[in-house]
């Protein structure tokens, strides 16, 4: 027989069992939810407002595919603030013309100068809520839009028929017109470039690519000489290799090779000399003005021998990286919040002071960020991701190659989760022939790479010419 003490504790005993199911049900039920909401990268107002846009873009190439005779679908790739006419009012009336004169040659088109075009039908004819969401999508910052067309050429019910992007003149160099090259070439469509003929009519004319070799950065950043650097620079620019990586000292040497081809000099600034063995230390300390003293001798150089184009790769701030992330761990979350600011900071100064730079040299820049993937665990490679898609740098990049190892399929799946659509992933380190098309299928559109000969000899099928496969470097 128990007492009443003891029937009181049987109560509450029985009462604490049944709060932790419930707490433990809660848990569980709420976990596939944030899960998700890891994957959504913007606010639920943001996410609601693409989502309309998204779903009246794709009813209305629906609704022109189901009157049009063919049904294959081709993007008008051509950012408003670079379509190549000046102003922005110039380059949305331009930008719109080249759409009605598509169509009429008979072919379905994603057009971004449409969205505009909504704010002007009579709203008896549009939904407020569309309405609504286009007006707040005028402020929106550019990696939105970039992630918004992206949406739309991938929907399940357009992706099977979009078969090409036709692009407008004098964007080549944009940081949209570069990211949404890359989606195609990735995607293995064709890409054509629009040309006025001079009486009314206009052509395309499709431009040729190697769909791998068009995605790798051939990069040779070891000490050497610059006749050495001059002859790699010389068959990139043959073999139409994307891009090629040096250090800044060697920019007007590649510059003067490629300022008229399509591959893209490339410089690293703030980068690990031979002296350091392995990433993570003194390299990782250098300091803002260093990074901007070594993207203004890049820029100079290729300025110096009339380059009109390049891009930078710097290396984000791991040490306040990863002492923010102590300070988080610490329980001290102000002293954390400033330090993931300091490292924010730290790009964008960089970012727009090479754009400034560039653009009074008549250099158009973009800037990619790399993240040292070999020093930072998921959950700090998940912030330093978030970091990067706020900045306006053009893509996020997986490692140096100095660290303990190189891009991973795990790297580029949690890079994507984070970063969606708005910017670019470049993966390097390590990356070779064999690896490249798992990285490839994991979301990376670009690939930095010291062994793309090698690359281009097994893609014609021979063996490579050193004994010994290469391990890509970088």
């Amino acid at each position: 027989m128990t007492t009443g003490f003891e029937a009181g504790e049987i109560v509450v005993t029985r009462r604490l069992v049944r709060v932790s199911v419930l707490v433990i049900i809660a848990l569980l039920l709420a976990a596939p939810r944030a899960r998700a909401d890891e994957r959504s990268s913007y606010s639920p107002a943001i996410e609601t407002d693409l989502g309309r846009i998204q779903s009246y873009m794709v009813k209305r190439v629906l609704a022109e595919q189901a009157a049009a005779k063919s049904k294959d679908i081709y993007y008008l790739s051509g950012p408003v603030s670079s379509g190549g006419k000046g102003s922005l009012p110039a380059n949305l009336r331009y930008g719109w013309d080249v759409t009605q004169r598509l169509r009429q040659s008979g072919k379905v088109v994603i057009s971004p100068f449409e969205v505009e075009s909504v704010l002007r039908m009579p709203q008896t004819k549009v939904d407020a809520d569309l309405r609504s969401a286009v007006n707040r999508a005028k402020h929106w910052p550019h990696s939105v839009f970039m992630e918004l067309w992206a949406r739309v050429l991938t929907d399940p019910m357009l992706r099977p028929h979009v078969k090409g992007m036709v692009a407008l003149p004098d964007a080549g160099s944009s940081t949209g017109a570069v990211q949404e090259d890359a989606w195609f070439k990735r995607w293995n469509l064709p890409i054509y470039r629009f040309y006025e003929r001079g009486d009314g009519k206009f052509r395309l004319r499709k431009q040729r690519y190697d769909s791998t070799l068009s995605l790798v950065e051939h990069t040779l950043l070891k000490p050497t000489t610059a006749d050495m650097v001059r002859r790699e620079a010389r068959w990139a620019r043959k073999k139409k290799v994307r891009a090629m990586v040096v250090r800044p000292e060697m920019m007007g040497v590649i510059g003067n090779v490629l300022k008229h081809s399509p591959t893209i000099p490339t410089s690293v600034i703030g980068f690990p000399t031979a002296k350091f063995k392995q990433a993570g230390v003194d390299w990782q300390r250098v300091p803002t003005m260093n990074k901007i003293a070594d993207a203004k001798r890049a820029i100079d150089g290729i300025a110096s021998v009339g380059g009109k184009q390049l891009e930078l790769d710097m290396i984000i701030d791991v040490h306040m990286l990863k002492r923010a992330r102590q300070a988080e761990l610490g329980g001290h979350q102000a002293r954390a919040k400033q330090l993931y600011a300091g490292v924010k900071r730290d790009i964008d100064v960089v970012i727009a002071g090479a754009k400034k730079l560039a653009k009074s040299r008549g250099v158009d820049v973009n800037v990619k960020v790399i993240v040292e993937t070999s020093q930072l665990d998921e959950p700090l490679l998940r912030k330093a991701a978030e970091i990067v898609r706020d900045t306006r740098a053009l893509a996020i990049k997986t490692s140096t190659g100095y660290g303990p190892r190189g891009a991973t399929q795990r790297d580029i799946q949690i890079m994507r989760d984070v970063v969606g659509h708005t910017k670019l992933i470049k993966a390097s380190g390590g990356v070779d022939g064999p690896k490249l098309p798992r990285l490839r299928r994991s979301g990376a559109h670009l690939f930095g790479m010291s062994g793309t000969r090698d690359l281009h000899r097994s893609l014609r099928g021979l063996q490579p010419r050193r004994s010994g496969r290469s391990k890509g470097g970088y």
